[in-house]
């Protein structure tokens, strides 16, 4: 019975710490707001991210840049409205745009297998032989 007194508890406990869609400061702007008494901000409800191959990754990174690409377009446009010059902000943004740009090319390049060797002195060329053949010098 205690356990299900704790178990009970932890559950209001966590009921009481969730954000309300009543007291967000993002209301006006949040596309899943409920206007409900009770509501419970719907980003805290979200499943957690799972990635767990490579072509999730990449759509996750698309999704980042897609949102990266949104804000810096409005960051530029509020920065024109305003009559503001430099806006280091938008300087920024286009920062973490090439950063993520960069990282998506890694992600997408394919993986290509390379083996190197060097040989150095008198030597190197027979070892070749010895171990490749008449390929080997190719």
């Amino acid at each position: 019975m205690l356990a299900k007194k704790e178990s009970n508890l932890q559950q209001d406990i966590r009921f009481l710490t969730k954000r309300r869609c009543a007291n967000c400061l993002q209301a006006d702007k949040c596309p899943f707001f409920d206007d409900a008494e009770d509501a419970i901000c719907a980003i805290d409800e979200k499943k957690a991210i799972s990635i767990r191959d490579s072509e999730q990754l990449t759509d996750y990174t698309q999704t980042l840049l897609e949102i990266s690409a949104e804000n810096l377009l409005n960051l530029i446009s509020e920065t024109k409205n305003a009559g503001a010059g430099y806006n280091p902000e938008i300087t920024k943004n286009i920062e973490a745009q090439i950063n993520i740009l960069e990282k998506l090319k890694i992600i997408m390049s394919k993986p290509q297998d390379e083996i190197s060797i060097k040989a150095v002195g008198p030597n190197a060329g027979s070892m070749f032989y010895k171990y490749f053949g008449n390929s080997g010098g190719d």
